[in-house]
């Protein structure tokens, strides 16, 4: 009996080749130092105690005050896949999650166009634009329960989103959008299915550790990050930055080829470009979801604008041999790719071979954990989140990236002290700080007016910055 290989037609390597290079391109990624570690942290300290979060244990400035842990469960999972398997199969997991959510993406917009080209060509395009809102967080869970609710609702299968939401809640901020995908879809059909599983849902969000509290840390979080915080994601889309740049791009050649169509949108279609157009105006950091809802109008339009497809018969032995040979090949290389043996690739840029960026604070970290008087510590914001991971139990740090939990006060008194103001030493005698674990590139004004304070010595300099401990 002879073999016969499965049969594998063009239409799958399109598959392939698409979720294969996003796969791919997010298993090269080192980890960023400064939004995952206290994700980290925090889930470590609730594996070990068995209890939620509900006050700060890693800052002194806020220490003991109560806060809303949004993320929590997605904390727990960082914690248990590092303890399973380091960071490797953390990166791994969030490759896998985010790579199924642009797949479920594609089967959205295939079912629409009923063209495996375009529906890849439009993945590929939302993958694109949202690249530089791939990095490894929680967001990445959000990012799958998007699709996943988009995905439910084309097909109708209604009755599993409210579990879905009740998920989606547990793990990021994000989950709110949720309900808008289903609100927009109820108002543009009114049908009573709809309005019952967007009541459900809603009561769904309730189901966490902080009840109805969880909203006002959801809608704190834009307003502080922005304009008490300066976080650049939180900004708007500038044609100074890629992200911007990309956005507008995309824009202008999406209106521009639905002036081509003969059919107008939908009302469902229209209601949501305008609501995630209008977010992303409005932040770099909600380009990600606009992408997400404009790959399908992409895919409609360029239906529309190109020529009929023209069948080609990929059908035979050979063609199906060569197929799988492709197959085999694109695989093996995305193999090179894990985070386990990225490091021996030589197409892998050097900057890319590492776990880690490059500018995380590792070495810094080393010299004050083995400094025995070191016990607050005035940070760079940036490095707040892999010191919280980093360094002993008792050594706490003035400000982290959970920008959204601190009072203005202690927000307003980190950039005094960042910007060296005239009273900057003034201010860390209030907060009795005793070492200082400086940025050389972000406080460049203050490094200066330490380097000739009789109060502090010098202890460590590496390329990132310096160290200096309260002179006895």
């Amino acid at each position: 009996m002879k073999f016969k290989f499965p049969e594998l037609t063009i239409e799958h390597l399109w598959i392939l080749l698409t979720l294969g290079a996003c796969f791919g391109y997010l298993c090269i990624q080192p980890v960023d130092q400064l939004d995952f570690w206290h994700y980290l942290k925090a889930g470590d300290v609730m594996l070990s105690s068995h209890k939620f979060l509900t006050v700060d244990q890693f800052t002194f400035t806020i220490q003991g005050m109560k806060y809303i842990n949004v993320h929590w469960l997605s904390e727990i999972l960082y914690s248990v896949f590092y303890r399973l398997g380091g960071m490797p199969l953390i990166i791994l997991v969030h490759a896998i999650v985010v790579t199924a959510s642009f797949g479920l993406l594609l089967l959205v917009i295939n079912d629409r166009v009923k063209d495996i080209r375009i529906a890849s060509f439009a993945v590929f395009v939302a993958f694109i634009l949202s690249s530089t809102n791939l990095t490894l967080r929680p967001q990445g869970f959000s990012i799958l329960f998007f699709t996943l609710t988009l995905y439910l609702l084309k097909r109708k299968c209604l009755w599993l989103i409210p579990f879905v939401i009740l998920l989606w809640t547990n793990v990021h901020a994000a989950f709110m959008l949720g309900l808008v995908l289903i609100g927009v879809e109820w108002i543009t059909s009114l049908k009573r299915s709809l309005f019952i599983v967007l009541l459900i849902s809603f009561l769904t969000t309730l189901c966490n550790p902080y009840g109805y509290k969880f909203y006002q840390l959801v809608f704190s979080v834009e307003a502080v990050s922005r304009k008490l915080c300066h976080i650049t994601e939180w900004e708007t889309p500038s044609f100074h930055e890629p992200t911007g740049l990309r956005f507008y791009l995309a824009l202008l050649v999406l209106v521009a080829l639905h002036n081509f169509r003969k059919t107008r949108l939908s009302w469902n279609d229209l209601l949501m470009f305008l609501f995630f157009t209008a977010s992303a105006f409005s932040s770099l950091r909600t380009v990600l979801w606009w992408s997400i809802i404009s790959a399908p109008l992409f895919a409609v339009a360029i239906k529309e604008v190109l020529p009929a497809k023209t069948t080609i018969n990929t059908s035979g032995r050979i063609a199906t041999f060569v197929n799988w040979c492709i197959v085999v090949l694109f695989c093996g290389y995305l193999i090179s790719f894990l985070p386990w043996v990225k490091a021996t690739n030589p197409i892998v840029p050097k900057n890319k071979k590492l776990l880690l960026t490059e500018d995380t604070p590792v070495l810094m970290s080393e010299k004050l954990k083995n400094i025995s008087s070191v016990h607050n510590i005035f940070n760079d914001y940036s490095w707040g989140s892999y010191f919280i991971w980093a360094l002993r139990n008792d050594q706490k740090v003035f400000y982290d990236p959970r920008a959204a939990i601190f009072p203005p006060k202690v927000l307003s008194d980190y950039f005094k002290i960042s910007n060296g103001d005239s009273d900057w030493q003034e201010v860390l005698e209030k907060y009795k700080v005793d070492t200082l674990a400086l940025n050389k590139e972000q406080q460049e004004q203050l490094i200066p007016q330490v380097l000739v304070s009789h109060k502090w010595k010098q202890v460590y300099e590496d390329k990132l910055g310096y160290i200096f401990v309260k002179g006895l």
